[in-house]
């Protein structure tokens, strides 16, 4: 009998639990050991806003991948360029087994030590949770909430990327769940949902914006007075407004806010983001702000 279950349990599309170590990277972004082609272990960050997985080109060199001719098209907040396509033999962690497969190559991935990027299109199917309290990740099948957790109800949109509903200061707009992203950025048409004019002196130059492509963008920094993730309540947050010129109003939710969680799950399946709220109340908390 508990061998007919074990079967049934893979018939229908049900995996064990799995868990592995969570570190962060100098600016506190989640990150996993990863070997590659049986070969040594590598840090590479756990990207909610990343749809595939990416290698930099000097991990691809000295593990001598194959390229195979193939490029595709990145798109970052700071452009888009062509990456190269290289194969792998195997791509393992205690939380996915990746076999002969295909990776994206770039030359940089932003500011951290990490060597590579782990996309969502390993988890499509499943419930990954970070818990920063016990630095470890997980995996599990799609389910409800556990006790102790809130939902938000969200969507998954096409690239298979989870968009949930933030409100700052009380108007709703749609957020992309992005771990990889250091700071929450937003476009300029969040500015006009806001009521702000360009000219606003809450916005000051903040520089340039520059990520996994090659380009940078000049941005500016403001300060907004609330943003609620369902329960969840943050207070005096920075914005970083990246000047795109769209006109439905985005933010990336990064890793500024959403660092602050103790315990997080992205169940793509039911397209929630899952919080752990502590059972007794705290005070609303400030998100740090990026160098």
């Amino acid at each position: 009998m508990k061998l007919i279950l074990t079967l049934l349990a893979f018939a229908n599309g049900l995996q064990a639990p799995a868990s592995a170590p969570l570190e962060l990277d100098m600016k506190r972004r989640p990150m996993t050991a990863v070997q590659i082609n049986e070969g040594m272990m590598v840090d590479m960050l756990v990207d909610t806003g990343a749809q595939s997985s990416l290698l930099t080109t000097t991990l691809s060199q000295s593990l001598a991948l194959p390229h195979t001719g193939e490029t595709v098209t990145v798109n970052g907040a700071a452009g888009s360029t062509l990456a190269p396509v290289v194969a792998i033999r195997r791509m393992t962690t205690p939380l996915f087994d990746l076999r002969d497969a295909t990776l994206i190559v770039l030359p940089r991935l932003g500011v951290t030590q990490a060597q590579g990027i782990v996309g969502m299109d390993l988890f499509s199917g499943r419930k990954l949770t970070f818990d920063l309290v016990s630095r470890k990740m997980s995996v599990a099948n799609s389910g409800p909430a556990p006790d102790g957790y809130a939902t938000v109800k969200g969507a998954v949109q096409g690239n298979g990327l989870l968009h949930v509903p933030l409100t700052v200061d009380g108007v709703v707009i749609d957020a992309l769940v992005d771990t990889g992203a250091e700071g929450s950025v937003a476009n300029d048409a969040v500015l006009r949902a806001l009521g702000w004019k360009d000219d606003d002196p809450r916005l000051k130059a903040n520089g340039t914006m520059s990520g996994a492509t090659a380009g940078s963008a000049a941005v500016r920094r403001g300060t907004v007075g609330m943003v609620s993730l369902g329960p969840v309540n943050f207070r005096n947050v920075p914005l970083t407004f990246t000047g795109a010129t769209d006109t439905t109003p985005r933010i990336i939710l990064g890793i500024d806010m959403l660092g602050l969680l103790q315990r997080f799950a992205l169940d793509l399946p039911r397209a929630e983001l899952q919080i752990y709220v502590p059972p007794r109340p705290t005070a609303s908390a400030t998100p740090r702000t990026g160098s």
